[in-house]
């Protein structure tokens, strides 16, 4: 079974806040938190939920739980385009979680050709 630690999502009103207000010690408390109870297999979720800066911001989270976990990263964003960009922060192939599907498959058919088949994608929805 593989778990994924959905805690650092900005749709959780206390994550949000961490992350408009650059937070970082409430961001580490959480990824440590959620390191301690995961396997080797499990992931962390990223999901930042912003309306501008989205890569940069995701870039900027996924290096904070980088920084405390080696555990694989869930890139979590409704854009599949933002997940693709994000990919290459992540020091591990991880997953990308809950792309929109996009009116061309182009950007999830790029996710399953990049560079490494390690790479999964865990669901697209409509």
């Amino acid at each position: 079974m593989i778990i994924i630690a959905e805690k650092i999502n900005g749709s959780i009103p206390s994550m949000s806040k961490a992350i408009a207000e650059h937070n970082e010690e409430w961001i580490l408390d959480v990824a440590r938190k959620q390191d301690e109870v995961l396997s080797d297999q499990d992931f962390i979720d990223c999901c930042s939920s912003v309306d501008e800066n989205e890569v940069e911001t995701m870039e900027w989270m996924i290096n904070l739980i980088q920084s405390v976990s080696d555990k694989k990263i869930a890139v979590d964003s409704p854009n599949p385009q933002v997940c693709l960009d994000c990919m290459k922060f992540c020091k591990r192939p991880g997953m990308i979680n809950s792309a929109t599907t996009p009116v061309s498959p182009r950007p999830l058919k790029t996710v399953s050709e990049y560079s490494t088949t390690s790479w999964q994608r865990l669901s697209s929805t409509a």
